[in-house]
């Protein structure tokens, strides 16, 4: 499958695993089991695409689509006898009124994301692409914010020894999700993971070669707008 081909069914599983979350998100529940499959038929389609996921080609997609978004706004143009004053005063009322409604739907999440020093700008990479895939799949009803950053050098010694103090930091930011970046995954780190899930909602272990994947940001995404719906 060449790269072209790639990005066109990229973008349609994106566009419609977005409707079925819209769903999801209601209130309305009648059909949970069967929006639920179809999610995780989209995720394995989605993954076999083995695509690579960098900020940059993020930062590039998002000043693309937002020039294409400019150059199609409709142009409306109507002959009302409302005085200009009146209407510039009740766009501006409107555009309030929409900031108000939308700040109410928005939910901030509070995350935490543990790195190695020995590659600073893993942290970056993973909340740039994150917020990335939120805002197109749950159409910017989540908000993601980095509210602690743990940076370690040694795995055992910075983090197994310093548990404790990695627990008060969750309390003290009232971290929702955890997520920690490690060279590969093994059994000590599956066993952290384990360990601190009793005091988060979401915690996840990623290893560098997950860090790359759509896959593994859409999982997470998906898991975040679930659990917080």
């Amino acid at each position: 499958m060449n790269q072209q081909n790639v990005d066109k069914k990229t973008e349609e599983i994106l566009e419609e695993l977005s409707k079925i979350l819209d769903k999801l998100t209601s209130k309305d529940t009648k059909q949970l089991d069967k929006f639920f499959k179809k999610v995780d038929e989209l995720k394995r389609e989605l993954g076999t695409t083995k695509e690579s996921f960098s900020t940059e080609e993020i930062t590039q997609q998002l000043q693309l689509e937002t020039k294409q978004k400019e150059e199609v706004k409709p142009k409306i143009e109507e002959e009302i006898s409302l005085p200009v004053e009146k209407m510039e005063t009740e766009k501006v009322e409107i555009t309030e009124v929409s900031k108000v409604e939308e700040e109410k739907e928005r939910k901030q999440v509070n995350i935490m994301i543990i790195f190695p020093s020995a590659i600073p700008n893993s942290k970056d990479e993973f909340f740039n692409n994150i917020n990335s895939t939120l805002s197109r799949i749950g159409k910017n009803k989540v908000e993601i914010l980095s509210s602690s950053c743990i940076e370690y050098e040694s795995f055992d010694k910075d983090l197994v020894l310093n548990y404790s103090v990695i627990v008060e930091k969750i309390k003290q930011h009232d971290i929702f999700a955890l997520f920690l970046i490690v060279n590969e995954k093994t059994t000590e780190t599956t066993n952290f993971i384990k360990k601190i899930s009793s005091d988060v909602t979401i915690a996840k272990d990623i290893s560098f070669k997950e860090l790359k994947l759509k896959s593994t940001y859409l999982d997470i995404a998906i898991d975040l707008l679930l659990s917080i719906s």
